[in-house]
């Protein structure tokens, strides 16, 4: 009986995902956040929060001041082709922000 070992490359989807509410001395980023948006404030409004924060020691109304950070996330989606992934980050790009991630899975093939 005979033992070989084989790597298949997987071609993985990943999203790049805004994780929220990270706690300041942990790491990331410091950002502002409207109420009803999940993106974080930027530029000139950024600097508008910060001097009314420091002011008054309280985060204006509607905005929340919170920890975060972008990280890249598998979503379970993984196809055999590198043609097939890039089509459906093709066919899926206007959703959410995605890419195609190699992985190498190793497989033992037995031959009698």
């Amino acid at each position: 009986m005979k033992s070989f070992t084989t790597i298949s490359p997987n071609y993985c989807i990943q999203e790049h995902r805004l994780i929220c509410g990270i706690d300041e001395d942990y790491g990331g980023s410091v950002g502002w956040f409207k109420a009803e948006s999940k993106y974080p404030a930027e530029g000139r409004k950024v600097k508008a929060l910060e001097r009314y924060f420091r002011m008054f020691n309280k985060e204006p109304e509607n905005w929340t001041r919170r920890g975060y950070e972008y990280q890249w996330r598998y979503t379970g989606i993984s196809f055999l082709t590198m043609d097939a992934a890039n089509d459906y980050v093709s066919n899926h790009r206007h959703t959410y922000e995605i890419r195609v991630y190699v992985k190498f899975r190793r497989s033992q093939l037995t031959r009698s």
